[in-house]
């Protein structure tokens, strides 16, 4: 039986890079709202009402091998992450 997690909460989770890291975006889909940090470093914080649904994630903060992803949720996750090579700014409006 598995049991879902009481909120606010902390996730852990790794990225394995097995080549030269390079600028990458994280997306957090199914999550509500919090922080996430990679590597120790606060990378910024999301929200599910966006407009932006991916964060921005330096090459030089990843490093060869495995990378400690750490996700503070305030309400609730899906628990999958995604890491995606092209952003996700939301929905574009034409403003006049």
């Amino acid at each position: 039986m598995q049991r879902r997690p009481s909120f606010p909460a902390f996730f852990q989770a790794k990225l394995y890079v097995n080549s030269s890291p390079k600028d990458t975006f994280i997306k957090l889909p199914g999550w509500t709202k919090g922080v996430v940090f990679i590597n120790g470093r606060n990378l910024g914080r999301y929200w599910s009402i966006g407009p932006q649904q991916t964060l921005y994630v330096p090459g030089p903060w990843l490093h060869r091998g495995d990378n400690q992803v750490i996700v503070f949720e305030e309400q609730e996750a899906d628990g999958k992450v995604q890491f995606t090579s092209n952003p996700d700014y939301g929905m574009t409006v034409d403003v006049q």
